[in-house]
């Protein structure tokens, strides 16, 4: 008797999740592997600007480079034609859920992405950065923000910012503006 109802309990339910499981499908993500840089940019009259700007990094070679010193190689390696101010497009296609952006940052700052009209993404580091360097809940009335979302290291620092459904902000089928999120003032004309 007490068998029958342990696995009334335990394995029915069991078994009903898997099947719903089953029948839901696999969750589809979209990564897309970012990396920054300074690059220089013609201006119509001829005069030559360095800018910071958003580029590709290939299947993500820069990003799991190991140290910031390899990351930072890795990146100063990169054509320079791949760092365009826009910068990629960030798209996601029908069917897919999740949005996993991996950033590798070249800049001589710290830098993060935000993407415009979407939730925060969860990240691995805390978010926002004050102008103190502290991150997490604001503790001064003199704090002022300096980044918005969780921040990768000036000189080869990462970060990863994850839309995931399971954390309630999936995203939907489109093409996303992006931005820097930190020095707002300064780095969001670069996305």
């Amino acid at each position: 008797m007490r068998s029958n109802m342990m696995t009334k309990k335990f394995l029915l339910p069991g078994l009903v999740f898997g099947a719903l499981m089953s029948v839901a499908g696999p969750v589809a993500a979209v990564d897309v592997f970012l990396a920054t840089d300074v690059v220089d940019k013609t201006m119509p009259d001829g005069t030559v600007v360095p800018m910071w700007a958003f580029g590709l990094d290939p299947g993500g070679t820069c990003y799991s480079a190991g140290t910031d010193a390899a990351t930072l190689a890795c990146i100063q390696a990169l054509p320079d034609a791949g760092f365009t101010v826009p910068g990629p497009r960030l798209s996601v296609g029908s069917g897919d859920t999740d949005l996993n952006v991996f950033l590798s940052n070249g800049l001589p700052e710290q830098t993060s992405v935000v993407v415009a009209g979407m939730e925060m993404p969860v990240s691995i580091g805390l978010s926002p950065v004050w102008t103190t360097g502290t991150p997490g809940a604001r503790t001064s009335a003199s704090q002022r923000v300096r980044s918005f979302g969780a921040e990768a290291a000036a000189d080869g620092g990462t970060e990863e910012y994850l839309w995931t459904a399971a954390a309630g902000n999936g995203v939907a089928t489109g093409t996303r503006l992006y931005t820097s999120g930190t020095h707002p003032q300064v780095q969001v004309q670069m996305g």
